[in-house]
């Protein structure tokens, strides 16, 4: 009799220390709410300025900042020109097309 209270008695220590333990752990958690607790989201990084003073006074970023330009506006350059040449290209075609139909017209009309 004594060998089943003292398992008993170990069952519900352990039991106890485990409750104990999740109870603690859960306490520390602040990602674990109550279902009826709403949920607070923070805006402060997508409403704040973009270039703040920080940054705005340091030579590094205003150096990075003034390459990336540069380079952005380079690239934009770069891209309107070909874009001009393929459209001058497709333009040239399609008045090519364009005189191919109306001539082959004529020669099916007479």
């Amino acid at each position: 009799m004594k060998l089943h209270y003292s398992k008993i008695f170990l069952f519900f220590l352990r039991l106890n220390i485990l409750l104990t333990l999740y109870q603690i752990y859960n306490n520390n958690e602040p990602h674990i709410t109550p279902h009826h607790t709403p949920i607070y989201i923070s805006r402060v990084l997508s409403e704040c300025n973009i270039q703040s003073l920080n940054y705005d006074n340091d030579p590094q970023m205003k150096k990075v900042m003034n390459t990336f330009n540069r380079q952005t506006s380079q690239r934009l350059r770069k891209y309107d020109e070909r874009m001009k040449d393929k459209r001058q290209k497709r333009k040239e075609e399609r008045d090519k097309n364009i005189e191919k139909i109306i001539e082959k017209d004529k020669w099916t009309n007479h």
